[in-house]
Formats: C-alpha cells, structure tokens, sequence
C-alpha cells in the first residue's frame, strides 16, 4: 500500500518542516526546548493532509481541531 510507505517519509517531512520553522522565526535550537510547540505543527499538519485528501469531513475536521484546542491555548 503506497499510503502506508509514504507515511513515514511524509512524517520525517513534516518533522523536519516544523523544526525548521520554529528555528527560523524564534531562534536556533527554539524548537528543541519546546517540543509540545512541534507536537501541535506536526497535529495540524496531519489534520490538513487529511482533509486534503478527503479522508476527513468538515464535520470531523472541526472536532478533530476542538478536541486539540484546549492543548494549545
């Protein structure tokens, strides 16, 4: 199955896009001591895909992004 055997490179990427991001807008090694920060780009990056891909509703998406909201603000 393609999904399943590009999910590990699709994670690495993602992983790696996060780090990167937070490294350049807060400082190098930011990402590092704040791992819950990557945690949350890396939950909202699965979500997108998902709904991207159609394997997530509108409906599902907005409990999906509720049930996050009280562990990122």
């Amino acid at each position: 199955d393609p999904h399943k055997t590009a999910a590990p490179a699709a994670a690495a990427y993602y992983l790696q896009r996060s780090v990167a991001a937070l490294d350049e807008v807060y400082g190098a090694g930011y990402a590092a001591q704040h791992p819950e920060l990557v945690a949350a780009m890396l939950q909202t990056s699965a979500i997108e895909r998902a709904v991207n891909s159609g394997r997530l509703s509108a409906l599902e998406m907005r409990a999906a992004l509720l049930s996050l909201k009280p562990r990122l603000f």
